[in-house]
């Protein structure tokens, strides 16, 4: 008797289709693991930049989205350690961190 053979996925599950929606979700999760790891966000930056020209309308805005709270953290965060000479830093740390 022989076993009956399992078909191969249709799909990868990861695709690096830019126009698909699992790679905007992808980036909203390295960002959300960036609260731990931090060089995730990197990561999640350089995937928004490459797929925001070659993205659907609906999709752009999900990347032009994901790449300016890329920015505004890292500056929130820069000027929050500027600022934590004088207490005032670590509220702002902790507000870019949320």
């Amino acid at each position: 008797m022989s076993e009956p053979h399992a078909a191969p996925p249709s799909e990868p599950p990861i695709s690096t289709n830019p126009n698909e929606r699992g790679n905007a979700n992808l980036i909203y999760i390295l960002y959300l693991v960036a609260c731990v790891v931090g060089v995730t966000a990197i990561v999640g930056v350089v995937m928004a930049y490459m797929g925001k020209d070659e993205a659907p309308d609906w999709l752009k805005s999900h990347y032009h989205n994901q790449i300016n709270i890329f920015w505004k953290a890292l500056l929130y965060s820069v000027i929050g350690a500027v600022l934590s000479i004088i207490l005032i830093g670590l509220l702002i740390m902790l507000a870019a961190f949320i």
